[in-house]
């Protein structure tokens, strides 16, 4: 699978958390304060997917392995970040959002390494998009 297309996947499974973090501030914000978020969020995505995609090309699927359990941990405080600035009264929230999101986002990582672990053989590709699909499966339901 071209490196590219893998990158994508990662970026797209990041939107689970945006759209965690945004959900309970979005009848509390301005549209001014939505589009800024949007603009930064974007951004870190573009950022994140050009990051991934020299990752893989200069270091292999190896490398997206080890990103996943930090850039996801990383990427979450960053944009957690982010909303805190633009939405300030609201740091208990934030920082509740953040907790609950960072425990689900270590469950979400232990999930496919089970999955992976019930099978004899799983290559690194395979193990890649079982995260990967993991991911997208829970910003499908988050989206839903």
């Amino acid at each position: 699978m071209p490196f590219y297309v893998i990158s994508l996947l990662f970026s797209l499974s990041l939107l689970f958390g945006i759209i965690v973090k945004y959900l309970p501030f979005s009848k509390v914000i301005s549209v001014k304060v939505k589009k800024r978020l949007l603009i930064s969020n974007a951004v870190i995505l573009i950022l994140n997917f050009v990051w991934v995609c020299f990752g893989i090309y200069y270091i292999g699927l190896k490398f997206v392995i080890f990103y996943l359990k930090f850039g996801i941990i990383l990427l979450s405080l960053v944009s957690s970040v982010i909303n805190i600035i633009f939405i300030r009264k609201r740091i208990q929230e934030h920082l509740f959002i953040l907790g609950v999101l960072l425990n689900l986002n270590l469950t979400m990582l232990h999930i496919p390494n089970f999955l992976a672990s019930l099978f004899d053989n799983v290559t690194t590709n395979e193990r890649v998009m079982i995260i990967l699909l993991t991911y997208t499966a829970f910003l499908a339901v988050t989206v839903y």
